[in-house]
């Protein structure tokens, strides 16, 4: 069962183009660009795991958001 944040990360995952969180993980250039495990990236798709605070503008960059 996924959280409301877990949710809006997998949606906006898809929404960037990338089918899976291993595509995203790997294609943003994982642990060394995201600063994370992909095991950690994956427990936060699945909602059991959240991102500390400075890893979201990271994780913001990799969705392709804008930066406003």
């Amino acid at each position: 069962m996924g959280t409301t944040f877990s949710e809006t990360l997998t949606r906006l995952r898809a929404e960037a183009g990338f089918p899976t969180a291993y595509r995203f993980y790997h294609d943003n250039g994982g642990a060394r660009a995201l600063k994370i495990s992909y095991r950690k990236y994956a427990l936060m798709e699945q909602g059991k795991n959240l991102s500390v605070i400075d890893r979201l503008p990271k994780l913001l960059i990799a969705l392709r958001l804008p930066q406003n």
